[in-house]
């Protein structure tokens, strides 16, 4: 099993985090995108000291949930 990094320890309340929020409210400019999103966590993995592999099987994984899913924003991901 790898070594639990600090960066990724979350320390926020998350407990409104699945409460339905008004995602029409804000425009597509203010919204973060996923390819963005990918962005700034392969970031945080690279001064995390992530493998070059680890990071690049990350971003694999994610452009396939995208593109097979379609969507393009953070805030369209649901449970369902």
């Amino acid at each position: 099993m790898a070594k639990k990094k600090s960066v990724f320890t979350i320390t926020e309340d998350l407990s409104n985090l699945f409460i339905e929020r008004s995602a029409q409210s804000k425009s597509n400019s203010e919204r973060l995108t996923i390819d963005n999103a990918l962005m700034t966590i392969t970031r945080q993995m690279e001064v995390s000291g992530n493998r070059p592999r680890t990071i690049s099987d990350y971003s694999i994984h994610v452009n396939h949930f995208k593109d097979t899913t379609g969507l393009a924003y953070l805030s369209d991901i649901t449970a369902e």
